[in-house]
């Protein structure tokens, strides 16, 4: 499959910030669940009234979840894909999760150049593929 490089790059961006966007997901969920949310309505009268946010903001909160939580997995599925090839996991884990560099990665897992780029694009296309079937990105 040929994609932008656009795509390609929002993909990378996926993978590199996965640990990061798991738990923004949990903590930004926590967060708004223990900011009085919840109210005690045998003290409150409950009015509906334009000047009330708190439903925008948690529909605000819950879309943005939502594709992060999308994009984690199109992340978990692919990892899930190279789960007995575990020289590609580590290599996922190495260059995206721990962001080192090529030349790292290659001597971390082992691996050539070569081998390197052909992986790289080979958890990428798989990745795209999950992304497309979840409507995070447009085929090209």
């Amino acid at each position: 499959m040929i994609m932008k490089k656009a795509t390609r790059r929002l993909i990378k961006k996926a993978f590199y910030n996965y640990k990061e966007m798991m738990s923004k997901v949990v903590v930004s969920t926590v967060e708004w669940a223990e900011s009085n949310f919840a109210i005690d309505y045998s003290k409150v009268a409950v009015v509906t009234s334009p000047s009330n946010h708190k439903e925008t903001q948690l529909c605000g909160l819950m879309d943005d979840n939502l594709k992060k939580c999308r994009w984690c997995y199109v992340v978990e599925k692919v990892l899930d894909h190279y789960h007995f090839e575990r020289d590609k996991v580590k290599f996922i884990e190495t260059y995206f999760f721990n962001n080192n560099t090529d030349i790292a990665t290659t001597l971390k897992v082992g691996i050539s150049r070569r081998t390197f780029y052909n992986w790289e694009n080979e958890v990428i296309e798989e990745a795209y593929k999950w992304a497309i079937e979840l409507k995070l990105v447009q085929e090209s």
